[in-house]
């Protein structure tokens, strides 16, 4: 039975260091890919706050389109002049 060579010779160790400068290069992309994403979050955030705003306006301007339409039709029914 032959056991493995757990020796650490410079070979070995080169492929350590290049094992972990990738490992290093990885996590680097990671880290920008995760600000990229957070970027793009609050801009999308942002965008939806402004759609909540413009539907809370559109909603407000409906109701008084209603109330002025209501009116109007108040004025003009001829059952409420008698």
């Amino acid at each position: 039975m032959v056991l493995p060579d757990n020796t650490l010779n410079p070979e070995k160790l080169k492929k350590i260091q290049a094992g972990i400068a990738d490992l290093r290069n990885a996590m680097a992309d990671l880290r920008q890919d995760v600000r990229d994403v957070q970027s793009s979050n609050a801009m999308i955030l942002g965008m939806i706050g402004e759609l909540v705003k413009g539907a809370a306006r559109d909603d407000d301007r409906f109701a008084r389109l209603e109330a002025r339409v209501e009116d109007i039709e108040h004025r003009l029914d001829p059952h409420d002049a008698e």
